[in-house]
């Protein structure tokens, strides 16, 4: 052994003498200075000026900080302190306080969404003597029974003529009267003594204007009016006129006015019960016709109308020519008006206008039972076609096998009516509320449609569109029946829904193919199935149409999609809130989806809570730009694991992105997709495996003021993507092997101004090729609570550090595995953990990775400041300049001799180099250790050393140290002998 001392003694000698200095201690300080940019401690030794003169550092008040510009590294050099320690001993980025990311930090944009927007939807006010509300609709007066003879109106039974004895018939004063009795005789006079037989008898010779006052019975009758005539009978229940079979039982014509009151009619001429043309009109009142062929009523011509009003028409079937029965028809600019009055009980078609220039107008009208005639595809309540125009109000069209409002190149308005009962004649043939096509246009306001068996409105043909306005619709196919139904269906048209509550609607609210839609103030309640189907079901479903969707408030919602898009026509979404049903619905997708070529979807201002999918919002190509939109209340444990975002190829730009609490993957890019996140939070909840943010192979991620909080894997993932991060906050939670951000697969991440925290495994990581480029970071994994790398670079990658600091891990920086290299400047490592049973060290270079380190300190830190293992076949290597270490603690360690301090500044292993210019090693039990490497110090000093400034393995050859004082060690020389055993290897687990 005393050899052995005489040996290093010599070595010693050499290698002070090599260095110029003697072995006098007063000589040896006199001769050496610190580096440039350095500053003496009066303790003895150098460290770099950016960390002993710092305001708040410990070592101040004993450096000779004396006109040190603590801005700046070196004479000319650009600042770099902007690193410095704050008064709570915690280290602070180049950021402003008020930028920096912080515990409580939040995207302003999103707060915006603390209280979503709700709308009103739904009928803001019923019809007179309707009963109702925003949340069902209005519903008419209930009707009682009506007595035979009559039948329902909104809100009375007609007619309303009670029966009365002949003689109390009114008519108007100073008119010609002629009555009609079925006792009567042709052979009277007309007068109420002598009364005629026939109507015919009693229109011989009449004046205009006259007035035929029917008793009681049946009569035959083929009225042809070519001026004014009166018919009234005491009663439509006990009057009866029957046309024969060769013409109608009134037709009008030549500007003839025709007035019927109190009557039935029975038609049997293919061309109508009543007939109106060349400017006649026609006022029926308080009558019914009741059975006909072809038309109940009819106009045709300018100036020509038909008027009914408390009457019923009933029963009118189609034509030998497969011509649709309709009960009131008016063509070629003539005008029908229907007021208080029933129409249908088996007929084809109700209200109908035709031809540029008709008009009808239908109210207090009760339209039902309206059926298909044999061969035809469907009947029809109401219909205005070819430029007509018909509004319908305060009415209901109900029970209707077919189609309840129809137009085909006309205008339908519908105002505080009810539509309900839609059936479809036979599978496959439209049954709906709506139809409109042929350049057509339908508007629905303040009204209720319920109950369709199929869909409630279809809109086909350019230049066609349907409004639906300040209305409720209710219970759309799957109420009714097994089939899938869309509630409004736009082909190559136009829709507009304003203030609309859609509830109980089987697989949609809309669909549009080659479109516009304007949809805002939605009030969805139970739309879509609960489970997936072969197509995707959705709330409103956009295939190459211009979609325009605001203030939605979506609630249990069932369908697969809220709101699904596709191909090469703009979007925009927003202000809604979307809450799903079931959190634990099959469905795989969720609350918008955008498949798009050449398309913008636009979201702003969105709520989406329980989204039960693997991919709540999936965006698989185009631009996408989300703003202000949160995603919360997702339910836990559920399989498969909800996704929050889901990025195809399109690109897409978030801001103000917020998913609160989900308990999966919250955002997913997918090769080729490109996101950019602008002021977004993620918070991840449960204990699955989960990496908050992935970016799949040639994905580009751009994000700017992002917190992620709780991801048990990673908080940011690359797998071969390239990343750029400015302003995150990483704060993990206790997983298998978290990581704060990690790029693998020949990924890049270029990452700038960053907090990453909590229970990471590593914080900053590159794996399998990646490139890494990080720069104003700090890095504290105080709660990892076991081995913990704040930075590493593995398995062939490269990582630049520009201005880093790390707290609280087991090993700050690590670069393992052939072809790996780290490289850093201004990098800062500051109160590292020791682990029971473990060697730690704060820099370690291993299995032939590489490390360069440009003004970089250690302080506090277990175990070695800067360490390289590798073994005969694996060359590591180390490379330091102005280079600090001090304040070490004892490593724990296995060894023989439990009593040997093994803490140490510079540790080298088995063939590894290891170069320090400029280094300071202080505090420690040796300045360095070396076991068979190279180590070169130039510019150095080694200071208080519990043992002595070196210590060196037998067989290893003695180290370069060039201009390196030793100040205050226990023994300022290099000692030579076994060492204990300590072995500084990572884990085997490693990636």
């Amino acid at each position: 052994m005393r050899g052995a001392r005489a040996t290093v003694a010599s070595i010693a000698s050499i290698t002070l003498a090599l260095i110029g200095c003697s072995s006098a201690r007063s000589d040896e300080v006199a001769r050496w200075r610190c580096p440039e940019d350095w500053v003496e401690l009066d303790r003895g030794g150098c460290a770099p000026a950016l960390v002993a003169c710092a305001p708040s550092s410990p070592s101040r008040q004993g450096a000779r900080c004396a006109n040190v510009d603590v801005s700046r590294a070196r004479s000319g050099a650009a600042p770099t302190a902007s690193i410095t320690r704050a008064a709570d001993d915690r280290w602070v980025g180049p950021w402003s306080t008020s930028a920096a990311p912080s515990s409580t930090w939040v995207p302003p944009s999103a707060m915006e969404l603390a209280a979503p927007w709700s709308p009103t939807a739904g009928v803001t006010s019923c019809p007179m003597g309707w009963s109702g509300d925003a949340e069902l609709g209005c519903e008419p007066p209930a009707i009682d029974a009506c007595a035979a003879g009559r039948y329902p109106s909104v809100g009375r039974c007609v007619p309303t003529v009670e029966c009365a004895a002949i003689e109390r018939v009114a008519v108007p004063d100073g008119a010609t009267v002629r009555y009609v009795t079925a006792a009567g005789s042709d052979d009277g006079d007309g007068s109420l003594a002598r009364p005629y037989a026939t109507v015919r008898r009693a229109l011989e010779g009449a004046p205009s204007g006259v007035w035929l006052v029917l008793g009681e019975g049946s009569y035959a009758a083929a009225v042809t009016a070519d001026r004014a005539i009166n018919i009234a009978g005491v009663c439509a229940e006990r009057v009866r006129l029957t046309g024969d079979s060769a013409a109608p039982v009134v037709s009008a014509s030549a500007s003839a006015t025709v007035v019927l009151r109190g009557v039935t009619l029975t038609g049997r001429d293919e061309r109508g019960v009543v007939v109106a043309s060349g400017g006649a009109s026609v006022r029926m009142e308080d009558s019914v016709i009741d059975g006909g062929v072809g038309y109940g009523l009819y106009a045709s011509g300018a100036s020509t109308s038909v008027t009914v009003v408390r009457s019923a028409v009933r029963a009118m079937r189609a034509r030998a020519d497969g011509l649709r029965g309709r009960s009131v028809h008016g063509v070629a600019g003539a005008r029908v008006t229907v007021d208080a009055s029933h129409i249908g009980d088996g007929t084809n078609v109700g209200v109908a206008v035709e031809g540029r220039g008709a008009t009808g107008t239908v109210t207090d009208t009760v339209i039902e039972r309206v059926r298909a005639a044999p061969a035809q595809e469907q009947g029809f309540a109401v219909s205005g076609d070819e430029g007509a125009t018909l509004s319908v109000e305060r009415s209901v069209l109900r029970e209707i096998r077919g189609i309840a409002v129809y137009t085909r190149g006309g205008t339908v308005n519908v105002r505080r009516s009810l539509i309900a009962r839609i059936d479809q004649p036979a599978p496959g043939q439209e049954g709906c509320a709506v139809y409109v096509n042929a350049a057509g246009r339908v508007v629905v306001e303040e009204s209720t449609l319920r109950s369709m068996d199929a869909s409630a409105a279809l809109v086909r043909d350019v230049g066609s569109s349907f409004a639906l306005r300040t209305s409720v619709l209710r219970e759309v196919g799957a109420a009714l029946t097994e089939r899938e139904s869309l509630a409004i269906v736009a082909g190559n048209s136009t829709v507009e829904l304003d203030r609309v509550r859609a509830s109980d609607i089987d697989f949609g609210l809309l669909g549009a193919f080659d479109s516009t839609v304007s949809a805002r103030g939605l009030r969805l309640l139970r739309v879509g199935r609960r489970s997936p189907i072969v197509d995707s079901s959705a709330a409103i479903f956009s295939n190459h149409s211009e979609l325009s969707v605001s203030d939605v408030v979506a609630e249990s919602h069932r369908g697969m999609f809220a709101i699904l898009t596709d191909v090469d026509r703009d979007v925009s979404f927003e202000r809604a809130r979307i809450r799903f049903a079931d959190a634990s619905s099959e469905a795989s997708f969720g609350a918008l989806s955008a498949e798009s070529v050449s398309a913008t979807l636009r979201v702003r201002d969105v709520v989406i809570e329980r989204c039960p999918s693997v991919a709540c919002v999936l965006l698989s190509s185009g631009a996408v730009e989300l703003e202000s939109v949160w995603m919360r209340d997702f339910a836990r444990g559920q399989e498969p694991a909800p996704g929050a975002l889901v990025v195809g190829e399109a690109s897409v730009t978030a801001r103000g992105f917020v998913v609160d609490g989900i308990d999966g993957p919250a955002i997913t890019v997918f090769p080729r997709g490109r996101l950019t996140l602008e002021g977004s939070r993620v918070s991840v909840v449960g204990t699955r495996r989960t990496t908050a943010i992935t970016a799949g192979s040639e994905a580009t991620l751009e994000a700017r003021s992002l917190t992620v909080t709780g991801a048990t894997n990673a908080s940011v993932g690359l797998l071969g993507a390239s990343a750029v991060i400015e302003d995150l906050r990483s704060d993990s939670a206790m997983g298998e092997a978290p990581v704060g951000v990690r790029a693998a697969r020949a990924g890049s991440l270029v990452l700038r101004r960053a907090v990453i925290n909590g229970a990471a495994t590593f914080g900053v990581v590159g794996i399998e090729g990646a490139n890494v480029d990080a720069s104003d970071v700090l890095i504290d994994l105080a709660r990892a609570q076991r081995t913990s790398w704040a930075v590493a670079a593995l398995d062939g990658s490269t990582v630049a550090l520009d201005r880093v600091v790390v707290q609280g891990a087991s090993t700050a920086l690590t670069s393992v595995g052939a072809g790996s290299t780290l490289r850093g400047r201004d990098v800062f490592v500051d109160s590292l953990v020791a682990l029971e049973g473990e060697s730690n060290a704060a820099v370690i270079a291993q299995l032939s990775g590489r490390i360069a380190l440009d003004r970089v300190s250690v302080t506090r830190a277990a175990g070695a400041a800067y360490a390289t293992l590798s073994d005969t076949a694996m060359e590591s290597s180390l490379a330091l300049a102005d280079a600090y270490a001090g304040d070490l603690a004892l490593g724990r360690v296995s060894s023989s001799r439990p009593e040997e301090r093994s803490n140490v500044g510079l540790f080298v292993r088995s063939s590894s180099a290891v170069r320090c210019e400029r280094c300071t090693l202080r505090g420690s039990s040796y300045g360095f250790m070396v076991r068979r490497g190279a180590l070169s110090i130039v510019d150095g000093a080694i200071s208080e050393s519990l043992d002595a400034a070196g210590l060196l393995d037998s067989d290893t050859p003695p180290p370069s140290l060039t201009r390196v004082g030793m100040h205050g060690n226990a023994r300022n020389e290099v000692l030579s002998g076994a060492l204990p055993d300590v072995s500084f290897a990572l884990p085997s687990d490693v990636p």
